[in-house]
């Protein structure tokens, strides 16, 4: 928790020292301090992990195969392994910024601040990150939920919706032009609050 908030104050601190520029002082080669702030996504994420490890309750992991629900626990050293898609490549990288645009808003339906974060060029091939989102709760400064969206393939995104406090659900998605169709080939959760 106490590394969830120092990130998170960093990351406001960041934003709340952005100074307007002229445009004509702005290069081509350097980015603006908008363009080059991120939040740690992946930090954030290992901390929760430990988070989770330290309040000693095993996690129950879900998994959906053809139609049908299967549980069983997870040990705490392996919860890593069920969500290492989602881990790598970091993303708290500077030279990840040219390609990513940042807005930010107030969400008026979920009562949150959104980060959005959506790529706005062609991504190198070892980038695999799309978009993700970070929702923060306004008034207790905390971010409440992330969600990611990574592509595997030309075809394939597997997508992580973080809720902070009680689970995380991954979906892999898989797209057949052809048909102009998506399947579902992938669809998980871990409860550890429950």
């Amino acid at each position: 928790m106490k590394l969830s908030l120092y990130f998170l104050t960093l990351f406001f601190l960041l934003v709340s020292c952005n100074q307007e520029k002229k445009e004509n002082e702005k290069s081509p080669a350097k980015l603006t301090e908008e363009e080059a702030v991120f939040f740690p996504v992946t930090d954030f994420l290992k901390g929760q992990l430990i988070e989770i490890r330290e309040r000693g309750l095993a996690p129950i992991f879900y998994q959906d195969k053809r139609g049908k629900l299967d549980s069983s626990w997870i040990k705490m050293d392996s919860l890593e392994v069920f969500v290492a898609d989602f881990l790598s490549p970091s993303i708290d990288s500077f030279s990840m910024a040219e390609y990513y645009t940042l807005k930010k808003f107030y969400d008026q339906t979920l009562g949150r601040i959104t980060l959005t974060y959506e790529a706005n060029k062609v991504l190198p091939k070892n980038n695999p990150w799309l978009s993700w989102n970070v929702y923060i709760d306004p008034e207790k400064g905390t971010v409440e939920k992330i969600y990611l969206v990574k592509s595997v393939s030309p075809n394939k995104k597997l997508l992580l919706n973080w809720s902070c406090k009680t689970q995380c659900s991954m979906t892999g998605i898989e797209e057949d032009e052809k048909t102009n169709t998506t399947n579902v080939f992938r669809k998980e959760t871990i409860k550890w609050k429950y």
